[in-house]
Parts: structure tokens; sequence; C-alpha cells
């Protein structure tokens, strides 16, 4: 049987050949020929999402008490000081909850145990005021009902269980397991419950390849032993090489007189290399038969566990999307994060690349929150004696995903839209390897992230309250010309969201005359912008509306507090109502856009997430949601 002689045994360089692997099994895309399973969440361990999951009610579902004390209506404690205390009677003012008790809906705060004096069995005193929200868990605070989860081709963890089950999700579609074929061969070795004779050996090595591999994700089958006879090893892979998403060879792979594997490689598919310049492990081999990747490990054990973890453990996340590492990098707090003295804090956060810059974004902090866990990419840790980290400060980080991963991060910090984590899910169906790790800071922060460059991307809407033209003024302000690239992307209805049936709003002036609650978005986004500018319109003070001062994020939070009655209308955009099943009621069209720093630009990430803006799956999703209207 011949071979070629350039490619057997020609020992590639090592970095090379992790090269060739990588892109061969990018070409490949074993992961996209997996089958499709629904399975039951609890069972989901390990497995990979064949789609985004979206949560189909919010965590929490109603709203508790942070901390153990006494629920109020923070509209009571606001004259409260030292020397002037507040009387409040029970039930009629408040009552005790401890924490994760869930607050009567007249009550809208909670003020600490420790920070109240109890008078007689029915009266305590305040001695300080309690903002909206204060000591509370909102609804929703961990993750909204219609929200994606996580998005396909994401590897499900243990937090990621509890969470999909707290929002309502007991099954889930997966990807089959990548499921591998080991193939042990010899004259020499037996199987291991046989007696072992004169001149042989126990078959010993598939023990550990399988174990690791195993670790790694993959579904491992081992076959009975094959002797070194070709026509025997030939037929040994006909039979299977259907059956199994690649096929690991152990020995067989030298340059002996018996070592027929690689030629039979060439025979029926292609070698990529056959020899690596390393050691333990030179005669490792690798190609593809039926568009099956085909790996030859090296009989001696300690060379295949050489090439195990040398070159098998770094490319299995092409198979089962196995990412662990704990390397420790450099990089810049894109945010001022605060910390108490005294305590130790391991804070979760993004990490991404920036042109040659390592940033990291703190992500949800508390005891009570999972997504956290499912997001996060990196650890802060912040000894007992430090009260904080500064914006732009260098620190350690301890990364969870491999470096190489990290730098195909894109990071989005703006205002928020479901459509982001649409593109995201999309992009991720096409490369798995990239993702978008998004941070909602709303509009005006989004420009900010822009000029101080701590962002790829980032989405606003800002309304100019002089000229009713959206962004151009802000971006002429706040940014220097030729430092990014502008593109329009959406066209946003913006509206009441009220519960169905609701007929006592119309207008924004029954927010006033009528003494309707209100909840607003937070200072800096793009909503309470134009909230504010059709106030001025309508010459309608903050002061006059119930609830001007309640803030939430997202247009998810909106739509929750008002499907829960905790407030009568909010603002948010068409797809919220939609996903909440609240009626909608129109007041404005918004033009949402895109800012991309200008050297991302030049880059291949950029092209990608280009395509995808302009791609029929996006405007179809954007359709499905209502509201919208793309305009590239």
């Amino acid at each position: 049987m011949n071979f070629n002689r350039k490619i057997y045994f020609s020992k590639t360089d090592f970095f090379k050949a992790k090269e060739i692997l990588k892109k061969k099994l990018k070409e490949l895309s074993p992961l996209k020929k997996l089958e499709q399973e629904i399975i039951e969440t609890e069972k989901s361990l390990g497995r990979i999402t064949a789609e985004p999951v979206y949560s189909l009610k919010s965590v929490p579902p109603y709203t508790t008490s942070a901390m153990d004390g006494i629920a109020v209506r923070y509209e009571d404690t606001g004259f409260a000081t030292p020397n002037k205390p507040v009387k409040l009677k029970i039930e009629e003012d408040f009552v005790f909850v401890n924490t994760g008790y869930p607050i009567p809906e007249k009550f809208n705060a909670v003020i600490m145990i420790e920070n109240i004096r109890k008078i007689s069995e029915k009266e305590v005193e305040i001695f300080a005021p309690i903002p909206f929200y204060g000591n509370m868990r909102s609804i929703g605070e961990d993750i909204s009902e219609g929200e994606m989860i996580i998005p396909s081709y994401t590897k499900i963890l243990p937090e990621t269980m509890a969470l999909l089950f707290a929002a309502g999700v007991n099954k889930i579609k997966v990807l089959k397991k990548t499921k591998v074929l080991i193939i042990p061969t010899g004259d020499e070795i037996v199987e291991r419950d046989n007696p072992l004779t004169d001149n042989k050996i126990y078959e010993t090595n598939t023990l550990f390849i399988k174990s690791y591999l195993e670790e790694w994700g993959f579904e491992v089958d081992v076959s009975p032993i094959i002797k070194d006879i070709v026509n025997d090893i030939e037929k040994e892979v006909d039979d299977n090489i259907e059956k199994y998403d690649a096929i690991f060879f152990s020995a067989g792979t030298s340059s002996g007189s018996k070592d027929f594997i690689p030629s039979l490689i060439e025979k029926k598919g292609k070698i990529y290399f056959h020899g690596v310049n390393y050691i333990p492990g030179k005669p490792f081999c690798f190609g593809e038969i039926a568009e099956k990747p085909v790996f030859c490990l090296p009989g001696y054990p300690g060379a295949a566990a050489g090439v195990l973890n040398e070159f098998i453990k770094e490319i299995s996340s092409f198979f089962t999307l196995y990412n662990f590492s704990n390397e420790k990098i450099k990089a810049i707090s894109a945010f001022k994060i605060f910390s108490k003295l005294g305590m130790r804090e391991f804070i979760k956060i993004k990490t991404g690349k920036i042109s040659n810059d390592y940033y990291f974004y703190p992500l949800k902090r508390g005891s009570s929150v999972l997504t956290p866990f499912i997001e996060k990419n990196g650890i802060l840790e912040i000894e007992e004696d430090v009260e904080g980290i500064n914006k732009g400060e260098k620190k350690d980080i301890t990364l969870l995903i491999k470096k190489e991963n990290i730098d195909n991060q894109i990071i989005f910090v703006g205002s928020n839209d479901f459509l982001i984590s649409e593109i995201r899910d999309i992009m991720k169906k096409r490369d798995w390897i990239k993702d978008i790790s998004i941070i909602n800071v709303g509009s005006f922060g989004g420009l900010t992230a822009i000029k101080n460059r701590i962002t790829h991307f980032s989405g606003i809407h800002l309304l100019d309250e002089k000229t009713g033209e959206y962004n151009t003024s802000f971006i002429e302000k706040y940014l220097e010309k030729d430092r990014y690239v502008r593109l329009p992307f959406l066209m946003r209805q913006q509206g009441f969201l009220v519960k169905k049936g609701e007929k006592r709003i119309s207008k924004i002036e029954d927010l006033k005359q009528k003494r309707l609650s209100f909840i607003n978005r937070q200072r800096g986004s793009g909503t309470r912008i134009l909230f504010d500018y059709l106030l001025k319109q309508k010459k309608i003070k903050p002061d006059d509306i119930k609830g001007y001062d309640r803030e939430v994020f997202t247009h998810l939070e909106t739509g929750i507090i008002v499907k829960r009655g905790e407030a009568d209308c909010g603002i948010g955009i068409m797809a919220v109502a939609k996903i909440l099943g609240l009626d909608f009621i129109p007041i404005a069209d918004e033009k949402y856009e895109l800012l991309f720093l200008k050297d991302f630009s030049e880059t291949d990430n950029y092209s990608l997430l280009l395509k995808i803006l302009k791609s029929k799956e996006l405007k179809q999703r954007a359709e499905k949601f209502g509201g919208y209207k793309i305009l590239l």
C-alpha cells in the first residue's frame, strides 16, 4: 500500500499541527452535523443547546424581600430623620417580612430590621427614607419572562439547569452527543478480561483515552481489539464510519512494518499530517474519511496521553464545546466597581479584547441570582482591604474559558434590545467559537462606551429634544470624527404598556389627569429621554406623574411590573407587549442605531456581524417580535 512520503512522518511543526487541526475541524463542522433531540431539563447537564431557550416565566415570579425587616410604602418614609422619626402602624403601614418572603402588593420597599425601633406590638419608628424597591428583589431580577436565557450552541452548566427549571423550562432541545469510536490495534495486546500469555500485554490505553474523552464531553464506544491485519482494520472502519462522528485509533501510527493506519486513511480519505515535531507523541496522525475526522494516537501510553492533553483536549471544543481554562491575564476595569471593606469578594465578569487590551465588565451581583454563573467567562477577586476597583484600573483576572475564545468575544455595551440577543444566537449558529457579551447600560452609557473605547459596538436611541432628531447631535457632541462607524439599524415602536382591557389611558395627559401609577426607565436611557421630551411637549411636570422616580433598566422589567399590577403603565417597545400579553398604545417611532469602533469595522468579526444584520433570518425574527422595521 503506497502513501505520500511528503506527508507521512514528516514531523509537522507543533504549532502548525494545531493550526491544521483547528482549520480542518472548522471546515468539517462536526457540531452542525449532529442530530437534535428533546430531553428533560434535569438530564441536560453538559449538553449543547440546539436552539435558543427563552424564559416561560420571570425569576423570581413575584417581588420578594432581600432582607429581614418590614415591608413599607416608600412614599411614607420620605420625611423620616433621626431627629424626627416616622411612626408606622402594623398591617396599615407595614408588615414584618423575612428574606425571600413575597411582598404584599400595596408595599414597595423593605427597611432592614436593624434600622427600625419597635414602640409597641403594633407600632414601629423609622429614621431614614427608603427608595422605591429598596432592599427588594424585583420580579424578573434574575431573568424576565420572554427573555433569552441561553443562545444556540451553548453548553448547559449546573446553574443553567436550575435557572431553566425556575424559568418554567422543563424540556429542552439539544444536540445529540458527539459519538466517537476508539479502535485499539496490535498483535501484542489482549483484552483485559482474558488470561495473559507469553509475549502479550493487556490493552490498557483505551481506559484513559475513553476517560479523558468522556470528561471532555464525548460519548465513547470501544471496539474489540483489531489485529495488525490491513483488511481487518479496513473492515472495522467501513463498518463504523457512518455510525460515529469521529474515530480514534490506538497504536498502528508509527513507521513500523505493521503500522498500516496512516496509509489506510490516505487510501480511503485524506491525511493532513503524520508526525509532529513533538515529544512525547511524535507519531500522531490526523486525517479524514468520509468527511469524518480520524485521529491516530501513538501506542506508547505516555505518548498517547501527551497527544490527548496537548492536542485533543484543545480541539474537543469543536465537538463538545469543552472550553475550560484557569489562565490568568491582566485586564482593565471598564467601570468603577464598589466592594465592602473587610470582605473578600469573587465577582463574576465578562472579559473581552478591544484592540490590544483586555477589558472586564461586572455582571449582576448578589446571592439570589444565577444568570451571572451562566454568562461569566472570568472571575475578579477583590481582597478584604480593597474598597473597590476604579474605572481604568488593571487587575488580575482568572479566565474560565480559553484565551483564544476570549479574543473572539464581541463586546456590546449599550441600550437594551431583543434583537441584539437574536444577533448573538444567529452568530453562534454560524460560528460557535465566537460570542457576543451583552452589557445593557442604556443609550447614553453606550455612547460613552464608544467614546472611551470600552466596547466594540453599541446601540443607541437618543432623542434631541430641540430638534426631534435621533442620535446625530449626541454623536457630534461626544464622539471624534473618523473614530466610529454609524449604522442605521431599526425603527422601533415605543408606546404605553398596559394590562389587557385597560381603557383609562390613551394619551400621555391621562397619566396626570387620572393619577395613574407609572414605572419609569433609568436616567440616560433613550426611553427615559423620550418620556421626558413628551412631558415637556405637554407641559407636564415630573412631580405630576405618580411613580416618576421609580426606575427599572429594561423594557421587559417595565412590562413585568405592569403585568403584575404594580404599576398601571410604563413605556416600552411593542415586542414586550406581544411577549407578555399586554395591550400596547403607540406613542412614537424611534430610530435605534448601531455605533462601531472604526478599527473594529476593519475586522472579520465586523464583516460577520454585517452579514447577520442584513440577513433574511434576522428580518424574520424581527417580524415575529413585532414593532420593528430593519433599515438595512
